[in-house]
């Protein structure tokens, strides 16, 4: 057995014991109390016990245990009684004839020896305070009463009859009466004014109706004050509201609402027609403005040679609207407009920095003549002034006014020298303005002076890169210069014998070559998805000109050697800039036999469902 059922066992047995046996002594200190109270409780109440409980339910009930207190409600008093209570007057209060109420002696219960009292309410008139006003005198005028015994003391004379001739002569004049007639006007004011205020109204009530002949003045104002302020409200209505208002029968509405139908019907015709040709305009509108703000927009960027047309318009409308705000824009910020990618981003980037570069030097060479030119003429000055000081030379105001007036001839100087400049090499195209600057410069003062020079030479020159130089020489080669041959250089031994130092050319054949290739890829320049090797694998295989790019499909790519993704690439950048676009074909419509029908005729693009087109490939 478990500990838990022996202990509660051993509990048992122990209570068993106390219960039967009062002297049980094995108990311990901490219990006895506990199973001494369960003993008395088990036992039983003990015969002195009994005979005093019945002894107390025996003994009859007090009177003075009982409720005998009466409440009474307090009524609330309003203003009425406290006026009333004040005009009273205050009455001596009267001793209380009340007996008051007897008390009983309570008896004396055997539980508690205390005497208790009966209670009973008595009402009481309670003093109410009144606020006591002292009795006003009025004052009479002692000064009439003064005046009338003055007069009752006087003696009055007798009366006596006045003579004809004691009555004076009066002459009569004639009084302007002013104010009559300005009450006068004033009634006839008040007497225009109001009727017209109502015509007024009337007026506008009228108007509101003006456009429907069916409503005549009557029914307009009978409509206006029903609530009815606007035609458009009558739109709204049946012929059942309308018959409702006074004056206003069932025929009558009939006519208003019929006619409101019509009126609509026109206006909607109108306004349809409206519509159709406000479209017409805007859309032969539209088509100017684009053609102009094209021109406009690739004129823009006409100057670097990267750019083409459609990324010109692209950069144009994405805010960049002149070249000084292309200046700082980065490959990131480009990238981020949707038809430029990173490649062309890039080179957009090269080139402009290459432009800076350029417009830099031109500025420091143009400014560079001047300042010699002004250095020249201090120096004379500080020759001739044995003593100067330098803060004397830099604040002399007469030095200052006789060189502002030479800046300005110089200015004209420096224009007619870079005209110079760039005519001399007029002849090369692949020389532009700011190249032609830059040679002239650098010591190459004619075309003659060019042809001696080489790619290394002239890509030393600030602001004239590799590919440039390679174009100017080609060109010069073309126009000006004979075929050059081949020539060969044998080795030769220095004095010390053991350092060999081969002096050898490159061959032309080579940069030829080089040429070509870079030729190649400029002419896919303007195509994003032409990278350089598809470039050189179209060049090889036939596709020298652009216009040869019509005749592409994906399947001729695939061919080649272009693979599926780029080919398709390819396909769809020739499909936008060299194909052009399907003409839409327009219908007139025709007018309905209907006589109040109106039928606009418009121009409904038809879009062809199936088109094949042998050119591009395949069938849509």
């Amino acid at each position: 057995m478990s500990e838990d059922k022996k202990s509660k066992k051993n509990g048992i047995e122990k209570l068993r014991k106390v219960l039967d046996d009062i002297y049980y002594k094995d108990l311990d200190s901490k219990d006895e109390k506990h199973i001494i109270a369960l003993k008395s409780r088990l036992k039983g109440p003990s015969e002195l016990e009994i005979i005093y409980k019945k002894t107390v339910e025996t003994v009859e009930e007090a009177d003075s245990l009982k409720p005998t207190v009466i409440i009474h409600e307090r009524k609330e008093k309003r203003l009425v009684d406290y006026l009333e209570t004040a005009k009273k007057e205050v009455e001596p209060v009267k001793e209380s004839t009340e007996s008051l109420p007897e008390f009983k002696v309570a008896k004396k219960s055997q539980i508690e020896d205390e005497d208790i009292f009966e209670v009973q309410k008595v009402d009481v008139k309670v003093l109410e305070f009144i606020e006591v006003k002292p009795k006003t005198v009025i004052e009479e005028d002692t000064s009439d009463l003064d005046k009338k015994s003055a007069i009752a003391g006087e003696k009055v004379a007798e009366w006596e009859q006045i003579k004809e001739e004691d009555i004076p002569s009066f002459t009569a004049v004639e009084k302007k009466v002013e104010e009559e007639k300005v009450f006068e006007e004033v009634l006839k004011k008040e007497e225009i004014v109001a009727p017209k205020e109502v015509d007024l109204e009337r007026d506008k009530k009228i108007e509101t109706f003006k456009e429907l002949h069916s409503i005549d003045e009557e029914t307009a104002v009978l409509l206006y004050n029903a609530g009815y302020t606007s035609i458009d409200l009558l739109k709204l209505t049946t012929v059942k509201d309308l018959s409702k208002i006074k004056g206003i029968k069932k025929k009558k509405a009939k006519k208003i609402l019929k006619e409101i139908e019509e009126e609509s019907v026109k206006s909607e015709a109108i306004d349809a027609e409206q519509t159709t040709e406000k479209k017409i305009i805007e859309g032969e509108t539209k088509l100017e403005e684009e053609v102009i703000s094209k021109d406009v927009k690739i004129e823009v960027f006409g100057q670097i040679n990267c750019i083409d047309n459609e990324t010109a318009i692209l950069l144009y409308d994405n805010g960049y609207t002149s070249f000084d705000l292309l200046k700082n824009v980065k490959v990131d910020d480009l990238r981020k407009i949707d038809g430029i990618r990173k490649r062309k981003a890039k080179k957009i980037r090269k080139e402009l920095d290459e432009k800076i570069e350029d417009l830099d030097k031109l500025k420091r060479i143009e400014m560079g003549d001047t300042t010699q030119n002004w250095v020249s003429d201090k120096e004379e000055m500080l020759d001739e002034n044995e003593i100067y000081d330098e803060e004397s030379v830099k604040t002399s105001p007469v030095d200052l006014s006789k060189k502002t007036s030479e800046w300005i001839p110089l200015e004209e100087e420096v224009d007619l020298e870079r005209d110079k400049k760039i005519e001399i090499f007029k002849e090369l195209h692949s020389i532009d303005e700011e190249t032609a600057v830059l040679l002239y410069n650098a010591g190459y003062t004619s075309i003659d002076a060019l042809c001696a020079a080489t790619i290394k030479d002239l890509t030393e020159v600030n602001g004239i890169k590799k590919r440039k130089a390679k174009k100017i020489l080609k060109e010069i080669e073309k126009k000006l210069l004979p075929p050059i041959e081949e020539e060969t250089f044998e080795e030769y031994e220095t004095e010390e014998p053991e350092e060999k130092i081969e002096e050898y050319k490159e061959p032309i054949i080579e940069e030829e070559e080089t040429i070509e290739q870079q030729e190649k890829i400029q002419i896919f320049d303007d195509f994003n998805s032409i990278d350089e090797e598809t470039g050189t694998i179209l060049y090889n295989n036939g596709y020298t000109t652009i216009e040869s790019l019509k005749e592409l499909t994906i399947k001729t790519l695939k061919d080649i050697g272009v693979k599926k993704r780029k080919a398709k690439k390819i396909f769809k950048e020739i499909e936008k800039k060299l194909l052009p676009p399907i003409e839409e074909e327009t219908f007139e419509e025709y007018e309905t036999e209907g006589p109040e029908e109106k039928i606009e005729e418009y121009k409904e693009p038809i879009i062809e469902e199936e088109r094949t087109n042998n050119r591009r490939g395949r069938i849509y």
